[in-house]
């Protein structure tokens, strides 16, 4: 059950500085991840997420959510992916909703091929497209 719980939900402590109060942090895992994620580590294998490269918001004028800006090199930008195309369906789910998106990626490993639809201009487009490992940020020390 302790298990359980930890996947499900973590929380995280500390203090705001000298003399302030301890805050808090929660957050939720979706069921479908944990599955996904129990499924992986119970064959021994780590987790490594797909990297699309791409940062998007909706598309305001229509179905889709239009990409905003890319990652240098990423496997969206060589599959020939750009700026402004809007991204329709990812393995034939429609994205009505960024956060369709958001829940489709999340869920892909490195390795895996999507393919994906979208608009550029008034062209309808398919490619297919190689997730990449996300590489590690350089954090800034404080």
């Amino acid at each position: 059950m302790a298990m359980r719980c930890s996947l499900m939900r973590r929380s995280t402590q500390g203090t705001l500085g000298a003399g302030s109060s301890i805050w808090r942090v929660g957050f939720a895992v979706p069921a479908h991840q944990i599955k996904i994620g129990l499924k992986e580590m119970m064959a021994g294998r780590d987790i490594v997420h797909g990297f699309l490269g791409v940062r998007f918001q909706k598309d305001a004028e229509g179905p889709g959510v239009m990409v905003a800006a890319l990652t240098k090199n990423s496997p969206a930008e060589l599959a020939g992916i750009r700026v402004t195309d809007v991204l329709l369906e990812i393995n034939g789910v429609v994205l009505d909703h960024s956060v369709r998106l958001q829940n489709l990626l999340s869920v892909q490993r490195a390795g895996q091929k999507l393919r994906i639809k979208f608009r550029r201009g008034m062209d309808l487009k398919t490619v297919v497209v190689t997730l990449g490992r996300r590489r590690k940020s350089k954090r800034r020390s404080r």
